[in-house]
């Protein structure tokens, strides 16, 4: 049933309703591959199914390639893979244990829906409960990522900035490269005036 009912059968009862809206922003990029095989296992998932799940998840590689020339490849940790069949399904399974937590809650891929309804009476148990609802997004969240970040640093599991560090030097490489395009096309004046920049 669409929440939009739910809604509306609340609004013809005279109560008023909170909604919340959830989008997960890059949901199946952000799937964790070791917690998502240990929810495979503890939905029964074994033996070789299990086996085959971790190689389809793991082990990955990317790279781009822009006017014949290819980067270098980087390892794929996280993401469900796209556009196939068992991405969709993959993520269903990573994010079930959440949506049965949550009485109140429709969910349609990465797009979930929290909703309350109550009489203006009970307005501050209803702001309660969806705070309460939203602790456990957020409880779930945490437990469920490779790595969190903290006042912008990403830190593992294990503690390591390792991550971070990929992710600086890569991103410092791209304004290299960036630079060394330019450089030729700059005076001196222009060249200094970019270095203190």
């Amino acid at each position: 049933m669409l929440p939009t009912r739910n809604w509306q059968d609340s609004l013809d009862d005279a109560l008023d309703t909170v909604v919340v809206a959830l989008d997960i922003s890059g949901a199946l990029d952000r799937v964790w591959h070791g917690g998502l095989l240990e929810k495979l296992r503890a939905k029964g998932i074994q033996g070789d199914l299990l086996l085959l799940l971790g190689n389809y998840l793991q082990g990955r590689t990317l790279h781009v390639v822009v006017n014949e020339q290819a980067s270098e490849s980087m390892s794929v940790e996280t993401s469900a893979p796209k556009d196939s069949v068992l991405g969709p399904v993959l993520w269903n399974i990573n994010v079930d244990d959440l949506l049965r937590q949550l009485p109140v809650i429709s969910a349609y891929a990465d797009d979930c829906t929290l909703s309350c309804s109550y009489s203006r009476q009970d307005s501050e148990r209803a702001a309660d409960e969806v705070n309460q609802q939203l602790s456990v997004i957020q409880e779930w969240g945490t437990r469920w990522q490779e790595a969190v970040k903290v006042l912008g640093v990403e830190v593992d599991r294990e503690l390591r900035f390792d991550g971070h560090i990929k992710h600086i030097a890569k991103k410092a490489s791209y304004r290299v490269s960036a630079l060394r395009r330019v450089a030729s096309f700059l005076d001196r004046g222009g060249k200094l005036l970019l270095y203190k920049a």
